[in-house]
């Protein structure tokens, strides 16, 4: 089986879940804002007054293992956007799990993190620094610079949401292909020629340039570089 084929392939697999690709595919869902920890009033008031300016759905939690249980919900689920924002001043063990927890399921930076703590030993600041999605250290005290990092995050999120979507686009696209029309593909894509996928198909070459010419028209390509190109961010993405 060709390298093209086995990514194909994948992409292929990512179909099975039809609802949370449905879900994804409502690009006017709002964003959310999550607020989780004990926040001074300080901080919280700069995260409402951003999450009201931006028109985000606003959620706050006690503890970061309430966050994690709740998360686990959106393990299957293609997008959840927005900006997880965690005060763990009081509970280190706990920030560092739900770390781990979307290092190991949203490791392609779907939500930033925001760890907001003045307690923070070295050690465990850096590893946060090196591991989050996105990290910004702020003492207990101080909220300077809270606002534009929020907003970088949350551009960050939707520039990541448009990627993923131009990416699903191309898995329907993909779907509506016959297998026919996908090993022709896989061909093309290789480089092969029409005769020569002719020979290797037992079909003719007319035939060939039929199934060239529906891949095209489904894939909404004008040749076989532009069909490269659409493959290539949804692989690469």
């Amino acid at each position: 089986m060709s390298n093209y084929k086995l990514r194909v392939a994948s992409l292929l697999n990512a179909i099975s879940d039809n609802s949370a690709i449905e879900k994804s595919m409502q690009k006017n869902e709002p964003t959310n804002l999550w607020m989780v920890g004990a926040w001074s009033l300080t901080h919280q008031n700069v995260l409402e007054t951003f999450s009201k300016s931006n028109r985000m759905n606003l959620s706050q939690i006690s503890k970061c293992s309430e966050m994690l249980a709740l998360f686990h919900d959106f393990v299957h689920l293609a997008y959840a956007p927005g900006v997880l924002a965690c005060q763990i001043d009081n509970d280190l063990e706990g920030g560092l799990n739900l770390l781990k927890f979307f290092n190991n399921t949203h490791a392609d930076g779907v939500l930033k993190l925001v760890f907001i703590g003045s307690s923070l030993d070295a050690s465990s600041a850096l590893y946060l620094a090196e591991q989050s999605t996105g990290y910004k250290h702020i003492e207990a005290s101080n909220t300077e610079g809270l606002s534009g990092f929020l907003q970088q995050a949350l551009q960050a999120s939707l520039k990541h949401r448009a990627t993923l979507l131009e990416r699903l686009t191309s898995i329907a696209k993909l779907s509506s292909l016959t297998p026919r029309e996908m090993a022709v593909m896989i061909q093309v894509l290789n480089g092969i020629t029409n005769k020569e996928i002719a020979q290797d198909m037992g079909n003719s070459c007319r035939t060939v340039e039929i199934h060239r010419a529906s891949i095209f028209e489904k894939m909404d390509v004008k040749n076989a570089i532009e069909l490269s190109m659409l493959l290539h961010r949804a692989i690469r993405n």
